[in-house]
């Protein structure tokens, strides 16, 4: 695994934050107060790979823009081991320097300020909620983003989460979350609207990458469009083979949240729906131990969206 950790820190360091780091995890590590350890659980095999997109910019000729992914690490196998999901609470829990932004027990608020009001340096996870979007802070406190005429796709943090986009009916709004300020982008000329909900992916903290499933568009939160492709898509920017379910657990899903530096990755874990109470949990699992621990559990109904600040997240 040395490679791959090697790699993983390579492309951690080119990332630019404002934030201070230091200060956010020693707050949050405050507000922690569990001791924890790892146990070996059963997960199977994973694969983490890095995605490339290219776009051509029309400004007089064309030029390709490669757009760089967050990590680029070598694919890597695990040997085969069947989890049931429905153990998933019990788990052992993970170690406090796993995701020390997320509190054991995250309880999703119904209402909270609004953030032009109350701004943020960042926040390390988005929940939708039908009407707003719910943000929780680097802080330990929760705010709200409001936009008019929102709609499908879901909202979607950006890595270090000091944006959210949110999709509209004709076009995008990129909200700044340490202001407040919305910038309301019109949808590319040549998006062709479909049954099928748009792709928005962030590339960084000030582009973002909207694609119809024909082509794909990059948007600057300044300037506007950026480029377009006939043949990009907005895939993600590494992907993660998940666990083999046992098949009583039917219903269960399970999905990556952020690469870890050490190689191991955070999931989202969701159980059937309606289910009461209304819980869904992030776990940490190691693909070559194949470990698994539990991060936090977070109180709110799993049909609610939710995006993660995946860098925040992924710098332990």
């Amino acid at each position: 695994m040395k490679g791959l950790e090697e790699l993983l820190d390579r492309a951690t360091d080119a990332i630019e934050s404002h934030l201070d780091h230091a200060d956010v995890l020693v707050r949050a590590r405050r507000r922690r107060t569990r001791q924890r350890g790892f146990v070996a659980g059963a997960v199977a095999g994973a694969a983490v790979a890095a995605v490339v997109v290219s776009l051509q910019v029309v400004d007089g000729e064309s030029q390709s823009h490669e757009v760089p992914p967050a990590s680029q690490t070598p694919s890597m196998s695990v040997r085969d081991v069947r989890w049931d999901p429905r153990d998933v609470a019990d788990l052992p829990p993970a170690d406090a320097d796993v995701a020390p932004l997320l509190p054991d027990v995250l309880e999703v608020p119904d209402v909270a300020p609004r953030v032009e009001d109350d701004p943020v340096d960042a926040a390390v996870l988005s929940v939708d909620d039908g009407a707003d979007v719910l943000l929780l802070g680097t802080d330990g406190r929760w705010r709200c983003v409001v936009v008019d005429g929102k709609t499908q796709p879901p909202p979607v943090l950006s890595p270090r989460g000091t944006r959210v986009a949110v999709t509209v009916v004709d076009g995008v709004v990129m909200v700044d979350l340490t202001t407040g300020v919305q910038v309301r982008r019109p949808l590319p000329d040549g998006f062709t609207p479909s049954s099928r909900a748009p792709v928005v992916r962030w590339v960084d903290e000030q582009r973002l990458l909207l694609s119809d499933g024909e082509g794909a568009w990059l948007l600057d939160a300044d300037r506007g469009v950026e480029g377009a492709s006939a043949t990009a898509r907005a895939e993600p920017e590494w992907t993660l083979g998940l666990p083999e379910l046992d098949p009583a657990a039917t219903g269960w899903e399970v999905g990556p949240v952020a690469a870890l530096a050490d190689g191991s990755a955070l999931l989202r874990v969701t159980p059937p729906r309606p289910r009461e109470p209304k819980q869904w949990w992030v776990v940490r699992w190691d693909p070559a131990s194949v470990d698994l621990a539990l991060a936090a559990t977070v109180e709110s109904d799993a049909m609610k969206h939710v995006s993660f600040a995946s860098d925040l997240l992924g710098d332990s």
